[in-house]
């Protein structure tokens, strides 16, 4: 299951601002903006934006999808 925060404390932790993370992706801020606030889930996203905001984010798509939720 993705945590919904894990997105944002990744690219917190890259010094990343949103606006950063988007172009770097190759979308829109509000786009990325829906994944990084929780709005929408990365599960559902296409696997080409899903892929495109790990390169963004440097981190491979598992990362995202593999941390317990203790």
């Amino acid at each position: 299951m993705q945590d919904l925060n894990m997105l944002k404390r990744i690219r917190k932790s890259k010094g990343m601002t949103q606006q950063a993370a988007a172009d770097a992706a190759g979308i829109s801020l509000r786009q990325y903006q829906r994944f990084d606030g929780g709005e929408h889930d990365l599960r559902n996203a296409s696997f080409r934006i899903g892929m495109a905001i790990c390169r963004a984010l440097d981190i491979k798509l598992e990362e995202l999808f593999d941390h317990d939720e203790s």
